[in-house]
């Protein structure tokens, strides 16, 4: 048991209520009750009367006071905040290894800075700089000339192919591959010819690349990923291509090649977005969106192919009106046809009529 102002102290912040209330456990806001800890980030007008956790991590600017029963714990990021409550609580600090495992083979030229972990089976080439308390997992794979940061983790089986450049503090999740082969074809009279990649991939500052994403290396010069910028898992992002500082590429999100992004790009989860484009700063690119041509700054594209958000959401409003248009064009369409005679052909009641009057005649 902990008195919620040793909790406090962890996370810088200020309490409102009885900071002796002891706290257990820490939990989502579902499952919380008496003796937890909880956070909440919804909306501003939610009754935290209903609350059965013993205190609960808010923003600072909350506009709601503490219930009788409940204390509340005013932080800048609440989410960020209960993470690590809950960290703390359950001692659910990430195993880091030490030193280099006997079964790790580094090659003698590779240049380790002090406090390097290299975890089992891994493997280091020629020439491979990697910069202090960095942490390469077990199975990790690291080309020939790589240069790696200080700081940096490097999770089970990434692979990096020669010369690829990380910065400092990059975060790399298992199975990622990092500077590979870009998917460069030219048809020949002898068919497909693959054209050698002889650039690099480089990785700036406080980036993080989720599990199994691609980054391709360039042609001739390089791939490059701006400082900030946090990828998900199964992103694909092509040769040549550069990505700006802070950008957010959710889960598989396909890039092809030369395309270049600004700064603080949202792209969200299975979007595909061209190659040669330019995408501007500030952009969002809907789920699903498939990007055709280069996006102007601060705009926010949806649909396939993509287009302005106005003009799409006013596309999906028609398209699902379909059924019906469609419905109502099929009835016009045997009105019209019900109330139309074929051109130069008459009736037998023409016939008779004309008949009758031949014999008045």
């Amino acid at each position: 048991m902990i008195e919620l102002r040793t909790i406090a102290a962890w996370i810088d912040g200020t309490i409102e209520g009885d900071e002796t209330i002891l706290i257990s456990d820490a939990k989502v806001w579902a499952k919380a009750g008496r003796g937890d800890i909880t956070f909440w980030e919804g909306r501003t007008d939610e009754d935290l009367s209903r609350c059965t956790a013993s205190a609960v991590i808010v923003a600072r600017d909350w506009p709601t006071p503490a219930p009788d029963q409940v204390a509340l714990v005013r932080v800048e990021c609440p989410i960020e905040a209960f993470a690590l409550v809950l960290k703390r609580i359950r001692g659910l600090e990430i195993h880091r290894p030490e030193g280099i495992h006997p079964t790790a083979v580094v090659d003698p030229t590779a240049q380790l800075a002090p406090g390097v972990a290299v975890g089992a089976h891994a493997y280091i080439g020629k020439g491979v700089v990697i910069g202090e308390r960095s942490v390469i997992g077990a199975g990790v794979v690291i080309g020939d000339g790589c240069m790696i940061g200080a700081d940096c983790v490097l999770h089970p089986r990434v692979v990096l192919y020669p010369r690829t450049v990380l910065g400092n503090r990059v975060i790399v999740h298992a199975g990622a591959v990092l500077g590979a082969d870009g998917f460069g074809y030219r048809r020949t009279s002898r068919g497909l010819v693959h054209v050698e990649h002889l650039g690099q991939l480089i990785v700036e500052d406080d980036v993080e690349i989720g599990a199994n994403a691609t980054i391709d290396r360039g042609t001739f010069e390089e791939t490059r990923i701006g400082r900030g910028t946090k990828i998900d898992n199964l992103v694909q992002i092509a040769h040549n291509c550069r990505i700006g500082p802070n950008n957010l590429i959710a889960a598989q999100v396909g890039i092809a090649g030369s395309t270049t992004t600004g700064r603080c790009v949202m792209i969200g989860g299975q979007a595909g977005v061209r190659d040669h484009l330019t995408i501007g700063d500030h952009v969002t690119i809907g789920a699903m969106a498939g990007v055709i041509a280069s996006v102007d700054s601060r705009t926010t594209v949806l649909g396939i192919p993509a287009q302005p958000e106005r003009e799409a959401r006013k596309t999906y409003t028609v398209f699902r009106k379909l059924p019906q248009l469609w419905e109502s064009v099929r009835d016009l369409t045997r009105r019209v046809q019900s109330l139309e005679k074929p051109t130069g052909v008459r009736s037998r009641g023409d016939d008779g009529q004309l008949e009758q009057r031949r014999r008045a005649g």
